[in-house]
């Protein structure tokens, strides 16, 4: 196989992932990136030639293709970082509400 057969390969994958992310599907992005990594695996023992392939790379729109997927990818990792940062939130607002209910009736009681 030629290089760029590699390559098309490659960005057909790649952007397979972009589509997976914009569409919130990441139930595929594991198979995808599992392609992605094998075509690459494929490319280092054909040994082609390292000028060669930055040449390819760069004139296919890879690059700013990766470089998009790795935006996206950092996007939407912060916001699952908000998400589970708000429901630890509410899990310490919600046992802090919960003890002092319990105190308060605990302090009628005795009375």
């Amino acid at each position: 196989m030629d290089l760029d057969n590699f390559i098309k390969e490659y960005q057909t994958i790649s952007l397979q992932i972009k589509e997976s992310l914009d569409n919130d599907n990441l139930d595929s992005l594991d198979m995808l990136v599992e392609q992605r990594e094998k075509v690459i695996k494929n490319i280092d023992i054909a040994n082609f030639d390292i000028e060669e392939l930055k040449e390819v790379y760069e004139k296919c729109g890879i690059f700013k293709l990766d470089k998009l997927i790795l935006e996206e990818i950092k996007l939407q990792k912060n916001q699952l970082r908000k998400k589970i940062f708000e429901v630890e939130n509410g899990k310490k607002v919600a046992k802090g509400y919960n003890n002092l209910n319990t105190k308060a009736v605990f302090l009628t009681k005795e009375i």
